[in-house]
This record gives structure tokens, sequence and C-alpha cells, in this order.
């Protein structure tokens, strides 16, 4: 079987859990030689699971979604593939010959519809139908985003939905072969995450704030830290101003490298995951791999 999986999504460093989890299906996927990747040729990838496979080059101008809606379009020679997986919930159009396999993360926006512009929850609902109607095989990477599925759209689809999931890929973290050169505390409580409210970071702070630090524990959090657009304006004062109580013992990294992110949670005393809502969450997954509470 001959397959193309959509990469388009891909935006290093700023996607997040969707883009580890390619990258970590890649890997494990690296001994198949029947893959191709379809990418932005206007984007750099470093990442080396990208590299592993032969790229299909596409001029993305505008939305990627687009792209990925309308994939079966910009494809050539579509008679060379046998099946198109799309890791991020956009299901291809057309072409009926060809099989299609999505992987649907969440339903967030249906949970917290203030947290994104109507716009966007009109072009996730589409998407959604779309996959539901046209998919093959819908993956869902947890049973609760399955049973989420099923009472907002229907059991009728519940016979094309499989749960498979997360993959953890602890070879990412290759951070004994690198020299670290980070300048860390030497007891700190760790956290990924990112400004998002659903991720409920201005609880994690304003718990932090009020701990008896006895022991002279500090915070450190790395993730994603977005603009203003991602999430209410007042959200984010209010972790700024959390931030500014205690600046001495809060440390944020935002990004970090897989390397990095690799030290950090092997040198934290404990992880901490605050969100309130994930579709699977593999953070605490990867913390539990590195033997912390």
């Amino acid at each position: 079987m001959n397959i193309i999986i959509s990469g388009l999504f891909l935006y290093p460093g700023k996607v997040g859990g969707s883009e580890n989890y390619l990258y970590n299906l890649l890997n494990g996927f690296s001994k198949y030689e029947n893959i191709e990747i379809v990418i932005n040729n206007k984007i750099n990838y470093k990442n080396n699971a990208i590299k592993k496979f032969k790229n299909k080059l596409i001029n993305v101008k505008i939305n990627r979604g687009f792209y990925d809606l309308f994939l079966s379009l910009f494809l050539r020679n579509t008679k060379n593939y046998d099946l198109i997986f799309s890791p991020n919930y956009v299901t291809s159009l057309f072409n009926k010959k060809i099989k299609k396999v999505t992987t649907i993360h969440d339903l967030r926006y249906l949970h917290y519809p203030s947290l994104f512009t109507i716009r966007k929850r009109i072009w996730l609902n589409i998407s959604n139908f779309v996959t539901l109607a046209y998919a093959d095989k819908i993956i869902c990477i947890s049973n609760n985003v399955k049973n989420d599925l099923i009472k907002f759209f229907g059991a009728k689809y519940s016979s094309k939905i499989e749960v498979v999931y997360n993959p953890i890929d602890f070879k990412r973290f290759n951070y004994l072969n690198k020299n670290i050169n980070i300048k860390i505390p030497p007891k700190y409580i760790f956290s990924v995450t990112s400004n998002y409210q659903h991720k409920n970071l201005l609880t994690l702070l304003r718990s932090f704030n009020k701990f008896d630090n006895k022991n002279g524990y500090k915070l450190v959090i790395a993730g994603i830290m977005r603009g203003k657009s991602y999430c209410e304006t007042n959200y984010l004062k209010k972790i700024n101003n959390e931030i500014k109580r205690n600046n001495k013992n809060i440390l944020i990294m935002d990004y970090v490298s897989d390397e990095y992110l690799g030290y950090l949670y092997k040198q934290c005393t404990l992880f901490v995951y605050s969100s309130l809502f994930e579709g699977f969450g593999m953070p605490p997954i990867e913390a539990m791999g590195f033997g912390k509470p």
C-alpha cells in the first residue's frame, strides 16, 4: 500500500502536541519505504522524522486547511497512492478510489466555544462533518474523544471510529548525546503548558505563589506562550501579574527543543499538569517515563 501523509499543518515550534504526534508516528513508520509526506515548500523543516521520507512539496499560498481539504486535487498522479492519512482533523474531499484515514485530537471548540472565533468554530465544524462523512476510518486519540464525537455528531459514525492512543517517543529526548548549556535551579517544579485558557496556567501560578516554599523550589514552565489573539487579554494580564509577584522563583522558558525538554524532565523534582481539558495529554506520560512524580 502506498501512503501519502499530510504534514501541511506543521509549523515547527508552534503547533504543540499534534506536531509531536506526527513526528512520533513518523519515527515509528521509518521502516516503511512506501510513504510520502506532503509539506509546505515555504517552511524549513529541521526535524529528522520528516527527512526520513520522500517529501512532496506544495506551494501553500493561503490557509493550509484549504489545501488539506482539496488535497486530492493538488496531488498529481493520484493513481500512485492507495491511502491519504491526515493527522490533524481535515479530510480530503473527492477521489473515492483513495482510502482516507484522519485523526481527530479533540472537540475543544465545542466545550469552550468562547475561546474560539466564530469563523474558527464554523471551520472546525465543517471539517469534522467532512471527516465523519468522507473518511474511511477516523482515529481518536482517546476514548474521551470518541465519546465526544458520538455525543455531538451521532452514534451512526461509531463503526468507522477507532481509538489509538498517542505514540510517545522517548528517543526524541536525546539529551545525553548533547552538550546542554542551560542554567536551571537545583530544585524545581516543572510544567509543560501554554497560556491557552484551558491549560489553566493561571491556577498553577496562583497555587505556586500560595505554596509554603520553605525548601526554596522554583517553578519552571516550558511551552508555547502565545499572543493576545489566543486568549482573553484580561486573562493574560492576570498571568503576567502572578509572574511579577514571584518572578525570582518563576522561570518561563517558552518553547524549547526536544533535547532541552528531555533535560528539564530529567532534572525536575516533580511534574505538574494543570490542564482542564485534553484530547490525550502527552506530557504527563513523558514525565512518568522519566520516573517523575
